[in-house]
């Protein structure tokens, strides 16, 4: 019976998790459809709406359900023509999240299952390769965020980085 009992209070807990988790995630959406959407500035590289917001921005950039959000600071650096080819280049790498699936389960899901560094850093490497792939200078874009990236993050954020330009670059000297 102690064993029944532990079973369902796990499961019982489990369910609460997802349901907590689903309210959270239908509020995460409310707010990002409820603030500015461009779908112009950035239609070029994306046919994916860009939302600019701090708040549901992990970094620099994020992709969340249908969303590419951009940091106010990088947002307010393209529209003054600073480091377009970079900010671009994050752009198609969140891009790459959505077309490469790393968005299309549920979000409770992908937590569960992306619960490794090493699943993490595959997803991130994927993205860049996509970027990389439909012409844009990934490796550059995070040579540029990397310092940024150490102050806020710490050193071991520069380590990751430095192993995705490497990665990067060895797509330059192998044959497609």
């Amino acid at each position: 019976i102690t064993m029944f009992i532990n079973t369902l209070v796990r499961v019982f807990s489990a369910v609460k998790m997802v349901l907590d988790h689903a309210a959270v995630t239908k509020q995460c959406e409310a707010d990002l459809s409820g603030l500015v959407q461009d779908t112009t500035t950035f239609a070029h590289v994306t046919n994916y709406p860009v939302v600019v917001s701090d708040v549901y921005c992990a970094g620099f950039a994020s992709a969340f359900r249908g969303y590419i959000i951009l940091s106010q600071g990088m947002y307010a650096m393209y529209l003054r023509g600073e480091e377009r080819d970079y900010i671009e280049a994050f752009v198609k790498h969140e891009e790459g999240h959505h077309v490469l699936g790393h968005t299309s389960v549920s979000d409770f899901k992908a937590c569960l299952t992306a619960t490794s560094q090493h699943e993490y850093t595959q997803r991130e490497y994927e993205a860049d390769e996509y970027s990389y792939m439909h012409g844009y200078d990934m490796a550059g874009a995070l040579a540029h965020v990397k310092p940024a990236a150490v102050y806020m993050h710490g050193p071991e954020v520069g380590d990751l980085i430095d192993d995705r330009i490497d990665r990067l670059h060895t797509l330059d000297i192998l044959p497609y």
